[in-house]
């Protein structure tokens, strides 16, 4: 009897120490992960893109050098919109996420969740890619889809759009 209870409590440090152990391990390993707000602040259909592309505008110079070739599609040119020129360029940045060339309406893209995942200096922003039902009548007209996005300010080395079913459809590395 004597030897149970001394097996027993013996047991017990031991069993406590190897349920602590693979949380530890878990810890370390893992890279831990957080979210920050974005927000959809602009979309349009005629981005002037040929090709899918991220633009990242950190100050109001880039704004304007992007917004120009837009806001001369009219006569006089437009200013850059109001939604736009309002960002504090200081505390966010501007993700401009392009379709690139579409050969109809009916594509865009809006964001899949409200928050993008920030791993160490790696941004990953989650993404729904629009185009239009087979066999729906849409405009014979090329397109240019592309949509701004307000992030928090921060030295991002990589920006990953994923869309909506987890899929990498754009990167961008490098600052």
């Amino acid at each position: 009897m004597w030897a149970g209870k001394k097996t027993t409590a013996g047991a017990i440090p031991t069993l406590v120490l190897l349920a602590c152990q693979p949380q530890v391990d878990q810890a370390i390993a893992e890279p831990v992960a957080d979210t920050v707000p974005v927000q959809l602040v602009f979309r349009d259909s005629q981005c002037r893109s040929d090709d899918p592309k991220i633009d990242l505008i950190a100050d109001s110079q880039a704004l304007r050098q992007w917004w120009r070739p837009l806001g001369a599609r009219s006569l006089p040119a437009t200013a850059v919109p109001t939604v736009l020129d309002e960002i504090d360029l200081e505390k966010n940045i501007l993700l401009i996420i392009s379709m690139g060339t579409r050969p109809t309406s009916g594509y865009g893209i809006r964001l899949a969740e409200d928050v993008a995942t920030v791993e160490g200096m790696s941004l990953s922003v989650r993404t729904v890619w629009q185009s239009p039902e087979a066999g729906l009548l849409v405009a014979q007209v090329l397109t240019s889809p592309c949509t701004a996005i307000r992030v928090p300010a921060a030295p991002y080395k990589q920006v990953r759009i994923m869309d909506q079913n987890g899929e990498l459809v754009l990167e961008q590395t490098g600052n």
